[in-house]
């Protein structure tokens, strides 16, 4: 799960600029932990954009279009975004001043644009995922195999975990005062979660064996229960 592969690569290379940007001070620990958050939001709209691509065949057997899909996909996941922004932001508002409204989310976003570092980290993030979005969708033609619903649900489990690792961090910060501290086991928790995704999307039987370990119903066949965590990974 470790070793550096085509897969992974960016993601270690995020990794190691982001702890460089953080003990250097190019960037406040806070401003990390906002940008990890922020991510989400460029994640949605990768993920928009795939569906968009997505193969028309993988979508003859449906009643609606690509086009409705993708933009439904865009206002679902915008009011998923928002609720977890309200809890994000009011756990912010104890360790940052600026932040007085959780439910001001559009004034709040434009704040952390202003934070120390905030572009430069916001924009690693960005450049990764669109390596990533080159390496892994567009140059292996992955479009041409999956259909926009086989991509609805696809950044959701990843998005939760971030953010739930993100509130971790804040609920650290808050009993230690160890920011840059916590910030750096952040972009570790966040490196050894994205290394897991990658490691178990690789083949089928890693699949296999993480849809065995998890799936509830017994009665369904190994082959449903993979093609059901595909949904989410």
């Amino acid at each position: 799960m470790f070793t550096v592969n085509q897969k992974n690569i960016f993601i270690w290379i995020g990794t190691i600029f982001l702890m460089v940007v953080l003990f250097f001070g190019y960037a406040d620990p806070f401003t990390i932990v906002m940008a990890y958050f922020i991510e989400s939001i460029v994640i949605g709209l990768f993920n928009f954009l795939k569906m968009l691509f997505s193969s028309k065949e993988k979508n003859k057997n449906s009643d609606t279009s690509i086009v409705f899909k993708c933009f439904f996909f865009l206002i679902h996941y915008s009011f998923f975004i928002f609720v977890q922004s309200v809890f994000v932001f009011a756990m912010f508002s104890n360790t940052d001043k600026n932040i007085s409204e959780p439910f001001n989310v559009i004034e709040n976003f434009s704040y952390a644009f202003t934070m120390d570092g905030f572009g430069l980290t916001i924009g690693v993030m960005t450049c990764m995922l669109i390596l990533d979005f080159f390496i892994t969708y567009v140059l292996p033609k992955t479009y041409k195999h999956v259909g926009a619903e086989d991509l609805f649900f696809k950044p959701y489990l990843r998005v939760v975990i971030q953010q739930f690792t993100v509130l971790f961090a804040l609920f650290l910060v808050l009993i230690t005062g160890l920011d840059v501290f916590v910030a750096a086991v952040l972009i570790l928790l966040r490196l050894l979660v994205d290394l897991a995704g990658v490691y178990i999307t690789s083949s089928d039987r890693n699949l296999l064996k993480v849809s065995k370990f998890i799936k509830k119903n017994h009665t369904r066949s190994d082959l449903e229960a993979i093609e059901e965590l595909k949904k989410f990974l």
